[in-house]
């Protein structure tokens, strides 16, 4: 049987222009706003918690899918089409021509992560899982990415054989990722990330 080619894809600054997580925080606090819903209050505290480093980010995050795991789908793709106009799609269009298995690969949430993938030409995403849903929850973040990758190689492609051929990334955060792939692809990288790779001699093409 045929190796599948993997065409890993970041969300945040690389297939849209801007952190989705936070265009999701300020839309959470909107959607209680506009129900009279008093959790608007615990998004911004939980936020101001984070702004004033009495939690960490990854804490903050925790509380907020806690608070917000009950919004159903068909909510959620309004958020969706709000950050429309953050989509990349002349990257998008790049993207789809690829050849290969194409993951988005993500430390987004996985309750519009999900959506987004079944909405776009993606077969399957690795996202931050939903509080309750993961033994033990972890961000989708650095070495984390590259363990859900290799879960993600071993269940879904069925024993085919898993050829890491492509990632999309935008940043050095990814950078475990990049090591692993024949062709690493930038986009819109800062000179932090560029010096990253450079110094650690990692190839990259910049789309």
């Amino acid at each position: 049987m045929a190796q599948k080619n993997i065409v890993l894809v970041d969300l945040d600054g690389t297939l849209y222009k801007c952190n989705t997580f936070r265009k999701y925080l300020l839309w959470s606090v909107n959607y209680y706003l506009r129900r009279g819903d008093f959790r608007f209050f615990l998004i911004l505290l939980y936020a101001g918690f984070r702004y004033f480093r009495f939690i960490s980010h990854a804490q903050m995050k925790l509380m907020i899918l806690k608070t917000t795991s009950h919004i159903k789908s068909d909510e959620l793709h309004q958020f969706i089409s709000e950050i429309d106009s953050h989509y990349d799609y002349k990257l998008a269009e790049k993207i789809e021509k690829m050849d290969g298995f194409k993951v988005l690969s993500t430390a987004a949430p996985e309750n519009y992560v999900q959506l987004i993938t079944k909405n776009l030409f993606f077969d399957s995403y690795l996202a931050t899982p939903m509080p309750g849903k993961a033994n033990k929850w972890i961000e989708n973040i650095r070495e984390h990415k590259v363990e859900t990758l290799n879960e993600l190689s071993k269940k879904v492609i069925n024993g085919a054989g898993a050829h890491l051929d492509s990632v999309i990334t935008d940043h050095h955060d990814d950078i475990h990722l990049m090591k692993l792939f024949d062709k690493v692809y930038l986009r819109n990288p800062d000179e932090v990330t560029i010096n990253v790779l450079n110094k650690q001699k990692v190839k990259y093409s910049v789309l």
